[in-house]
């Protein structure tokens, strides 16, 4: 008997907004992407079953709707002209300011990776208009419609969970699958460079990362096997393996932050002295948002003093006599994200977490939660400021409990006859001097923590819970920022939040 409903075919998202994950893959942290960050078109992209649907922030209309029409498999009426596996998750890089297109990568259920090339002025044409739209539109642009994407297949039928651009160029991508597998590929050519096997679970999300002016590349990795993997791509190989976790790693979130740290005056010209911070966040389901700093290992920067009085290239020992591990690393610990006392956060594992694009902020989003906790990145003058306090406050009171020669707990009284030399004395000053370290206890108190870097600024609080969260690129009036929900509902909602002040 003939299937006579392969005639048809799924001609429309049938208003899905943002699809949550589905029985095949778990929900990504990629579901939302700005294709045009400008004030003038604020083109927010999302995933929506089997497309990926663009709306108009000032508008609140459909732009764009991208979705792999299968050309091969016999068009319309055989049940195969339209991909009907889930987009998991995507990512838009947006080139030079002098580009006209933009490139937008899909990871999909099948374990396909898709990568469309939009041209800027489409985001913004007439709705439903899109790669893959509705077949009962009278007009259609056939050259939009037939244009086929890139498709890259490597990960064997495993959802794409997690994609990442090169933030140089564009022209590399890493996908990262369910399997644990991670591949990078050279968009230019369109093929696949090398895969990298380490994990043992799923990759949750991918950071590329350049030091030294791009003599050290790397690439981190987060995944639910509870690890966080630091790869040289030159080298392709892991070059360092975080265990800290108490759990699986659900997200992670990565910035490059440039700082002007000194001004040198001249006769003729001003010259700005520019260093930069590369700060990494990652989330657990012990809920705690780990802060890590990224740089030169102590053992490439010995290398390249020793490079310097030789003048040619030279590398440390590798013997490691009286080295520790830390010796050999390029990502080192620095604290936890903490709110003030008063301030109730959630406890749930930590699901998503983003920087603003201007690097002055951080969002922390909780599984099965309505809030989205903002915290401000304080510039380096400031986090010095902030160490000193912390360091002389350290001081006064460790002073405080010499001179006494016991601590007194707060609350506690002292009486005229209480012996300074007792035992029990001794051990409550032991029991407090653990409680005041017990949270960074292994960190330098010299080196810049991350409380001294970070400051709670707000939380945004929506309506129903929250899938994903994106902040608005662009510039706000008033000094404050705006963030876009996806929540359980199919719907979006923008959030603006300004100091002391939550809307």
């Amino acid at each position: 008997m003939q299937h006579t409903y392969l005639r048809y075919e799924c001609a429309d998202s049938f208003g899905l907004i943002s699809s949550s994950a589905s029985s095949r893959a778990p929900q990504s942290n990629s579901i939302l992407a700005f294709g045009c960050a400008t004030r003038e078109t604020p083109v927010l992209l999302t995933t929506a079953g089997s497309h990926c649907i663009g709306y108009h922030l000032r508008t609140n209309n459909p732009t764009i709707k991208i979705a792999h029409r299968e050309q091969l498999t016999g068009g319309v009426g055989t049940g195969r002209a339209l991909n009907s596996d889930q987009v998991v998750c995507l990512k838009v890089a947006h080139g030079s300011d002098t580009s006209d297109t933009i490139k937008v990568a899909t990871g999909w259920v099948d374990g396909a990776v898709r990568v469309f090339d939009v041209h800027k002025d489409e985001l913004n044409a007439r709705s439903g208009c899109g790669l893959s739209q509705t077949i009962l539109e009278e007009e259609q642009d056939d050259e939009f419609i037939m244009r086929e994407p890139l498709s890259l297949n490597g990960h064997s039928n495993s959802p794409v969970r997690s994609l990442a651009f090169d933030s140089n160029d564009g022209s590399r991508l890493a996908s990262g699958s369910s399997d644990g597998s991670v591949i990078l590929w050279d968009i230019v050519a369109e093929t696949g460079l090398f895969r990298l096997l380490g994990h043992r679970g799923g990759i949750t999300d991918i950071h590329f990362v350049t030091l030294e002016e791009g003599e050290i590349d790397l690439l981190i990795t987060t995944s639910l096997d509870g690890f966080v993997k630091i790869w040289d791509l030159k080298g392709q190989c892991c070059i360092q393996t975080i265990p800290s976790h108490r759990g699986e790693v659900l997200a992670a979130g990565c910035l490059t932050i440039p700082n002007i740290i000194s001004t040198q005056s001249t006769s003729d010209t001003t010259d700005k002295v520019i260093d930069k911070r590369i700060r990494l966040i990652t989330g657990s389901t012990d809920g705690q948002a780990r802060v890590w700093s990224i740089q030169p290992s102590k053992k490439h920067k010995l290398g390249s003093v020793k490079s310097d009085e030789n003048s040619n290239p030279a590398l440390v020992d590798d013997d490691g006599k009286g080295r520790d591990e830390s010796f050999y690393d390029v990502c080192q610990y620095m604290g936890c994200l903490v709110a003030p006392p008063n301030v109730s956060t959630s406890a749930e594992r930590l699901s998503c977490i983003h920087f603003h694009p201007n690097g002055k902020y951080v969002g922390v989003l909780h599984s099965n939660s309505k809030n989205v906790d903002v915290y401000l990145i304080r510039s380096v003058q400031e986090s010095l400021r902030k160490k000193q306090r912390r360091l002389r406050r350290r001081k006064e009171k460790q002073s405080k409990v010499n001179n006494e020669g016991i601590h007194i707990q707060k609350g506690q009284k002292r009486g005229m006859l209480d012996d300074p030399g007792s035992d029990d004395d001794k051990n409550n000053m032991e029991k407090s001097d653990d409680e005041v370290s017990k949270l960074d206890k292994s960190l330098d108190p010299e080196i810049v923590k991350a409380s001294d870097e970070f400051e709670y600024f707000g939380t945004i609080r929506a309506s129903h819970k929250i899938k994903g969260f994106i902040f608005v690129p662009y510039k706000e009036s008033g000094g404050s920022i705006r963030i876009v929900c996806s929540l359980t509902t199919n719907t979006l909602e923008v959030h603006s939040l300004t100091r002391n002040n939550e809307r």
